[in-house]
């Protein structure tokens, strides 16, 4: 502002006064000179206490200038500034404006105070929306591309959500950074990318409802696309394979609805696919079902024609049992394909349960009348249960991360009370009520190691080890001991010849138990429970959720309380228990066990009549392993046992159980002193006999690293790999990693002495297994 006459404030003064703007006149010194109503609200001041006061003292409650003013350019550009600020709660725009003489020298500012509370809360609610959108597109069930248009024109892929991998197929992270045609070279022949750029320029939407795509990155099927802006030059595409459902229409299209004279030879066609086909008229009555939809419904086409379509086709929620709304009636009020909603569940005449994936479409005539809907349907039961079965495999893996650090502290602490009871009830002298009292001790301890056996099997330490044997006397064991001192009684059913099986025989027994268990608790006023075991050939047919092959299939039925089906879903979630005694890991363990001996287990109940589990366990082709009876006598020995591990307690623990059986011990705490070890008895002429190590040393170097150095130099030197747990599968498979053997802890004074007894008898040098 220019040849601005101070002597005319007394003109403007009071028009500024009605204006809802702040205002306010500075000198050069930053000192208001004078201001307007409006700035009076605002700071909560009369104008003679702000006039004379430093504009920073009054907005800003400073004491002096902030070193970012912007009143200091203004006297250097004498251009007007704007910037935002929050007084309290409330925002507003600052906008300072020069006033100059004739002269061009700066005389004065006008400093106005314009709220813009309303925009900034707009702008902070849009970020909110933009967030929940995002957060939207991440957890949809669609694909969804984003892309930057740059100034050059190019597309450029920035980013995907985890459904775009699944439905492409491919990880598409790989494509960030990519031009679009890069990055999908087949849609260089189509008006997608073009189409695209338009939308990131423009904000037009953009969609179509197929386009077939095909390319040598294994990305292939036809796909609904819908495209729109999110930001200026930045876009979001939004896709689902309709592969499927593309060929169902182009098969209805060529049979075609056209005329009614080709109904006779559209049904010979909608009876030949492979999925449920119901038509119905405008009234929502049905005039067509195929084959297929016969056998899901338990109508024939013939009893279902002219019946309401929820008589014939009633559907609910799976979870809920709340009806769903009828896919005809929508479609004749809409006039759109629709799809059913997910859990959606078709009860049949014969009262079966399936779980359904479906469409409707309109039937329309060449002028646009609708005369009928469509209805396509296939069962996804199979599908559906193996996304549960996937979902409860990701459930035990999360809990097998706790559960193996828990199982291995608890496993070394074990180890140690295990070996010093052992010890003192070798003494001769032990007072009977002493003996008596450790004898309890133990029988409390071996409690224990099961329960923290149910938790190793959640672990990947909980590997199995594997022997080939016959399952019968192993079921029968622990059915019978999980049944002792009981009302329920089991009747067994074993059939002829069957085949050996190869099994880990701990693993096995507690998966028996556990269902056994469960079985006996759901006759609380006792009763029968039938155990079979038979030869069973599943063909690739059978069942998506086991693959073809030999089987032996071991089959637990109780004739108890049964349960509900939303309580069937649950039962092998870890922790889930309907019992107020139980842990909720029971019926875990028994689907951790069966899933790592590469089996499969799949459960049937009914409220009032009972539960039954099927167990399936690979049946194997090698010979049976025959295990030597365990000698009365404890095994003794003599020699040198160097011991590595890295807590004092057990180190301890086994100095005194090596002594007690014969040997010489001397212990280290981690794998650098037991090469150390190594290498000055070798220098003294002085070897080991043999070497224990523990698996995983805290800090320090373990087993698995100390055995590759221990056999480069001496092949034939027996070496026991000793652990709680390890995430390695080293203690399933020892040979495999250089060791000689491997005891699980805690272990006890008879095991440490066979596992000594029998290598120091048979040390020949390691044969590593091809």
């Amino acid at each position: 502002m220019r040849g601005w006459d101070m002597n005319a404030l007394s003109l403007w003064t009071p028009l500024l006064d009605v204006l809802g703007d702040a205002i306010c006149l500075l000198d050069t010194n930053h000192t208001v000179l004078n201001c307007n109503t409006a700035t009076e609200i605002l700071v909560g001041k009369r104008s003679d206490e702000i006039c004379g006061q430093k504009c920073w003292s009054i907005f800003h409650n400073l004491h002096d200038m902030h070193p970012d003013c912007p009143f200091e350019r203004i006297k250097k550009t004498l251009e007007r500034e704007s910037s935002e600020m929050q007084i309290e709660d409330k925002w507003y725009e600052v906008l300072l404006d020069p006033i100059v003489d004739e002269n061009g020298k700066l005389v004065s500012i006008l400093h106005t105070l314009r709220s813009i509370d309303d925009r900034k809360r707009a702008e902070l609610e849009m970020a909110k929306s933009a967030e929940r959108f995002r957060s939207m597109i991440d957890n949809a069930p669609y694909g969804a591309h984003i892309y930057e248009l740059k100034g050059d024109g190019q597309l450029i892929f920035v980013g995907a959500n985890s459904s775009a991998d699944k439905i492409l197929g491919v990880d598409n992270s790989q494509f960030i950074g990519k031009t679009i045609e890069k990055a999908f070279p087949d849609l260089v022949s189509t008006d997608v990318p073009e189409a695209y750029r338009k939308v990131a320029a423009t904000g037009q939407p953009y969609s179509t409802e197929s386009i077939s795509y095909s390319d040598n990155q294994g990305i292939v099927g036809a796909f609904e696309i819908c495209a729109f802006q999110t930001s200026p030059n930045h876009m979001t595409a939004l896709f689902r394979e309709i592969t499927e459902k593309k060929r169902h229409e182009e098969e209805l299209k060529k049979s075609h609805f056209d005329t009614y004279i080709e109904r006779e030879r559209l049904a010979v066609t909608l009876r030949s696919i492979g999925d449920g086909v119901i038509t119905t008229d405008a009234r929502g009555n049905i005039v067509f079902l195929n084959t297929i939809a016969e056998q899901m419904t338990g109508w024939t086409c013939a009893e279902a024609i002219g019946k309401p379509l929820a008589k014939v086709f009633y559907i609910v929620n799976e979870y809920t049992r709340i009806p769903c709304e009828n896919p005809v009636e929508k479609v004749l009020k809409t006039g759109l394909i629709v799809e059913l909603a997910n859990h959606t569940m078709l009860i049949t005449r014969d009262n079966r349960e399936i779980i359904l994936a479906d469409s409707g479409a309109p039937i329309v005539d060449e002028t646009g009348k609708i005369y009928g809907v469509v209805l396509v349907f296939r069962d996804i039961t199979e599908k559906q249960k193996i996304l549960d079965a996937m979902h409860k495999a990701q459930k035990l893996d999360s809990l097998g991360i706790l559960a193996g650090g828990i199982a291995h502290d608890f496993n070394n602490l074990l180890g140690g009370i295990f070996g010093y009871i052992d010890l003192a009830l070798l003494d001769r002298q032990l007072p009977g009520k002493a003996r008596e009292y450790l004898g309890d001790s133990m029988k409390v301890l071996s409690r224990a190691k099961s329960l923290t056996q149910q938790l190793l099997t959640f672990s990947k330490g909980g590997t199995p080890i594997l022997k080939v044997g016959a399952l019968d006397r192993t079921v029968r064991d622990a059915a019978l001991f999980a049944l002792s001192g009981s009302s329920v009684s089991c009747r067994f059913n074993f059939k002829e010849n069957l085949w050996s099986c190869e099994y880990d025989e701990n693993q096995l027994a507690q998966a028996i138990e556990n269902v056994v268990i469960n079985a006996q608790q759901s006759m609380p006023s006792g009763g029968v429970i039938d155990l079979d075991i038979e030869n069973a050939v599943i063909g690739p047919e059978t069942n998506g959720l086991i693959r073809p092959g030999r089987y032996l299939k071991i089959t637990v039925r109780d004739y108890g309380i049964g349960m509900p089906k939303e309580l069937l879903a649950k039962i092998f979630d870890p922790f889930f228990t309907t019992k107020q005694r139980g842990h909720g890991l029971g019926l875990s363990t028994l689907y951790s066990i069966v899933n790592k001996h590469d089996g499969f287990v799949d459960v049937d109940s009914e409220p009032g009549k009972g539960t039954t589990f099927f167990i399936y366990l690979p049946a194997s082709k090698k010979s049976m392993e025959v295990e030597c009876a365990p000698e009365g006598e404890l095994p003794q020995g003599s020699g040198r046992i160097l011991v590595m591990d890295d807590e004092e307690f057990i180190r301890n623990t086994l100095s005194t159980m090596l002594d007690r059986l014969g040997y010489q011990a001397f212990c280290v705490k981690d794998g650098a002193a037991a090469l150390a070890e190594i290498d000055a008895a070798a220098a003294r002429g002085d070897k080991y006999d043999a070497i224990i190590l523990d698996l995983t040393v805290a800090g320090g170097m373990g087993g698995k690293e100390a055995i590759a150095h221990i056999r480069a130099q001496d092949s034939a030197i027996p070496v026991i790999v000793a652990s709680g747990y390890s995430d390695d599968p080293v203690m399933a498979n020892p040979l495999y990693y250089g060791f000689s053997m491997s005891i699980a802890k805690p272990f006890t004074l008879r095991d440490l002495g066979a596992a000594l007894s029998s290598l120091l008898k048979n040390s020949l040098p390691l044969k590593k297994p091809q």
